[in-house]
């Protein structure tokens, strides 16, 4: 009931940024969304599926180089 709860009130603030065309609110709405189906899915849908950790790397472009703090 939690989950569903939170995906309705997730809907609601995603409807009113709409209404508002509140491009950054309809972003936080659809996170907040996203956020709460993965934590039902994880609960319900496959809660023993094992998630592997992401290597040190990941994201990372290999082609550009990284950013130095200190110039």
């Amino acid at each position: 009931m939690e989950f569903a709860r939170a995906l309705r009130d997730a809907g609601e603030q995603m409807l009113t940024s709409i209404d508002k065309k509140d491009s950054t609110g309809m972003m936080n709405a659809g996170a907040a969304m996203d956020g709460i189906c993965e934590s039902c899915h994880l609960t319900f849908w496959y809660p023993n599926q094992v998630i592997p950790p992401l290597p040190p790397d990941f994201g990372l472009s290999k082609s550009v180089p990284k950013p130095n703090a200190f110039r």
